[in-house]
C-alpha cells in the first residue's frame, strides 16, 4: 500500500494540523486513517498498545458516525478500552471476565467526539478495569515500554507511552488536548 504521506512528512503535523490539509482537500479522512493504521501494524507486533483496529472505520470514516464538517475532519483517534462506549464494539475493560462485551450505544462522549471529527479507528489496552497500574495481564495482554521491551508501561493509560516517540502519536495525544477546548463551552475557555 503507497501512503500519503512520508513518515517524515506526518512527523511534522499535529492533528490540527492534519485535518487542516482534510479540510483543504489535500489529504482525505480515509488516507489519515490508512496512514494511521500503517503506524499501528509497524510497531504493534512489539509493543502491543492497540486492541484491535476498525477496519470499517479505517476505510470509510463518514459511515463510522464521524462528522467530517467537525473541527478535526476525520482525524484518526484511538480509544482507551475503557470508559466511554462506541455502538455496537468491543469494550474489555482489560480483563477475561469482560470478552465478548459491546457496547449497546455510544456514550455522551464518545458522540461528541464524533461531532468535532474524530476518526475512532481502534482501541488501545488498558489494566484490568482501569484498576491495575500496569497493563500486564498476561492472559489477556501485555503492553510493552517501547524504550526496552522487557519492560511494560504504567499507568491508566498503558497504550500511551509505546506510541509517544512514533511518528503517528499524533492520533492520540495531541487531538485529546485539543478536545478538551474543543468541548468546552466558549463562557469557560482559559488561556493556556
Amino acid at each position: 500500500m503507497t501512503l500519503p504521506m512520508s513518515w517524515d512528512e506526518w512527523a511534522q503535523h499535529d492533528g490540527v494540523a492534519l485535518a487542516a490539509r482534510v479540510r483543504k482537500g489535500e489529504l482525505t479522512a480515509a488516507e489519515l486513517a490508512q496512514q494511521a493504521a500503517a503506524g499501528v501494524a509497524k510497531v504493534n507486533p512489539a509493543l502491543s498498545g492497540v486492541v484491535e483496529l476498525f477496519d470499517d472505520a479505517i476505510a470509510a470514516p463518514d459511515k463510522n458516525g464521524t462528522n467530517l464538517g467537525g473541527p478535526f475532519a476525520g482525524l484518526p483517534f484511538l480509544m482507551k478500552d475503557l470508559g466511554p462506549t462506541m455502538q455496537g464494539r468491543l469494550q474489555e475493560m482489560g480483563s477475561l471476565l469482560m470478552r465478548g462485551n459491546r457496547a449497546a450505544s455510544d456514550t455522551f462522549l464518545t458522540g461528541k467526539m464524533r461531532q468535532a471529527g474524530l476518526n475512532l479507528i481502534g482501541r488501545t489496552t488498558t489494566p484490568e478495569f482501569g484498576v491495575c497500574s500496569s497493563a500486564d495481564n498476561p492472559a489477556v495482554y501485555v503492553t510493552r515500554n517501547p524504550w526496552n521491551t522487557e519492560y511494560t508501561t504504567c499507568g491508566s493509560r498503558p497504550a500511551a507511552p509505546p506510541w509517544l516517540p512514533q511518528a503517528w502519536c499524533r492520533l492520540r495525544m495531541p487531538p485529546m488536548a485539543a478536545a478538551r477546548s474543543a468541548f468546552r463551552p466558549a463562557s469557560t475557555e482559559t488561556s493556556g
